[in-house]
């Protein structure tokens, strides 16, 4: 194996490692928020619901994506637009005012990376990788 070849090999599996890694960070953090919601003494208020919802689809894609890459990223990031929307939503009930379209830009953001690195792990060799970067 030449020098080129081990150092796609080891960018991809460093790559790939990365990515479970931020995943796993991801899915500990915001799924610990959503397990608090839903065993919290108060129910979730009807504005929440949307918000739980998408994180639940956003933590499926991180999960789907160890496994399949593109399945798994697509979902992350369809998830992390849901989850964009529906915290504005959320938060212009509860009046927020201009600052829930930082809230809603901040939130999807690390659903948006993972799920970005997810596709790029899983995208199909191209002709260049297929030739040995000739």
């Amino acid at each position: 194996m030449d020098a080129t070849a081990q150092s796609k090999r080891f960018r991809a599996l460093a790559s790939r490692w990365i990515t479970r890694g931020l995943g796993l960070l991801v899915i500990g953090f915001f799924g610990l928020m959503v397990a608090l919601a839903l065993t919290n003494e108060d129910p979730v208020p009807p504005q929440g619901r949307p918000v739980i919802g998408a994180l639940l689809a956003c933590l499926a894609g991180v999960v789907l994506s160890w496994r399949w890459g593109r399945a798994g990223g697509t979902l992350t990031i369809l998830g992390a637009l849901g989850l964009a929307a529906a915290v504005l939503a959320s938060s212009q009930v509860t009046g927020l005012g201009w600052e829930s379209v930082l809230v809603a830009v901040a939130y999807p953001i690390p659903f948006l990376i993972v799920g970005g690195l997810a596709l790029t792990e899983g995208r199909p060799a191209g002709p260049a990788d297929k030739a040995g970067g000739q």
